[in-house]
């Protein structure tokens, strides 16, 4: 088996690391993929995507590598790939998913051997623009910035800390689910933004419905931390100190996630509809030693004077 993904990566190699490597996954998508090939019938990848846990980019993005492979032949054309429905090769996809297995478990050993090493994975969403219709990160050797999120965020058993500048209700809840559920398995969630003090902001309302949205759902909320990082100079009086009131004197515009002590999302997404779904917004998820740098960032930022915790809910 020779054929290669279009960043001349071995194609088994891809698909592994599409899921990230996680075995399970694979040997899901495979017993979907050959139930479909026993029953002689299509299958397409919102279909797939709604018999695993494969989130429906990462699961369009495996139908592209698969068919390079000749595990899939498309059937029929849907309005975009995610819904077209494609023919499956049962033979040809033992074959493709034993060696993707495989080779993400022998990467990983490899690479644990070794010395900690920095890994940069780009991350992207595309823009709603007809000419990005037909193409996939992975033509460009990147990921979906969603999907790369939740998977992160999923992972995590210790902390997770959000600082965006822009918190919209749309966008915030394609996070919430998974936020949630860490909470409720014990992890510190710190989401620090900006305005927060001001009761009428924008980014005030959507964080106080996230915290009745837990309170809600059943999980406690002593683990949820919000804060406001918005200085004021001496000068500004206290109904200028908002968001449609004085420009503050210092407050952040970074857009960082940090999953635990093992990776960090920088990025020019803000937390909104239009920066996860509709905008061309790139950025990089971190793994190495480096991320303890920005660790260290945050923890200095939280125990700065300018930081203050908010209580809402």
């Amino acid at each position: 088996m020779t054929s290669e993904s279009a960043d001349g990566v071995w194609t088994p190699l891809s698909i592994a690391d599409l899921v990230n490597r996680d075995a399970g996954l694979l040997t899901q998508v495979e017993g979907v993929l050959l139930a479909a090939a026993g029953k002689d019938t299509t299958l397409s990848p919102v279909e797939l995507a709604r018999e695993t846990d494969v989130d429906e980019e990462a699961a369009t993005d495996l139908f592209r590598h698969l068919e390079q492979t000749g595990v899939l032949d498309r059937d029929s054309f849907g309005g975009s790939i995610a819904d077209s429905h494609y023919a499956v090769d049962a033979d040809r996809c033992r074959e493709v998913l034993t060696a993707a297995r495989h080779a993400g478990k022998a990467i990983t050993a490899f690479e644990s051997q070794g010395p900690p090493e920095t890994t940069v994975r780009p991350l992207v969403t595309f823009p709603a623009d007809p000419g990005f219709r037909d193409v996939s990160p992975s033509d460009f050797g990147m990921s979906w910035l969603m999907p790369t999120l939740t998977r992160e965020i999923k992972r995590c058993s210790d902390s997770i800390v959000l600082l965006s500048p822009f918190f919209e209700r749309e966008g915030f809840e394609r996070l919430q689910d998974v936020l949630i559920a860490a909470l409720d398995r014990g992890v510190q969630v710190t989401i620090v933004s900006r305005y927060l003090g001001d009761q009428e902001s924008y980014n005030r309302q959507v964080l106080s419905d996230f915290a009745e949205s837990v309170q809600d759902a059943g999980v406690h909320t002593k683990n949820l931390h919000l804060i406001d990082y918005t200085g004021w100079s001496e000068e500004t009086p206290d109904e200028a100190r908002r968001q449609e009131g004085d420009n503050p004197a210092f407050t952040l515009h970074a857009k960082v996630m940090a999953f635990d002590a093992s990776s960090v999302y920088v990025g020019s997404a803000n937390v909104t509809d239009y920066g996860f779904e509709h905008y061309l917004e790139t950025g990089v998820l971190i793994q190495g030693p480096e991320v303890t740098d920005f660790r260290k960032l945050i923890e200095f930022l939280l125990e700065s004077t300018g930081s203050q915790e908010i209580q809402m809910g």
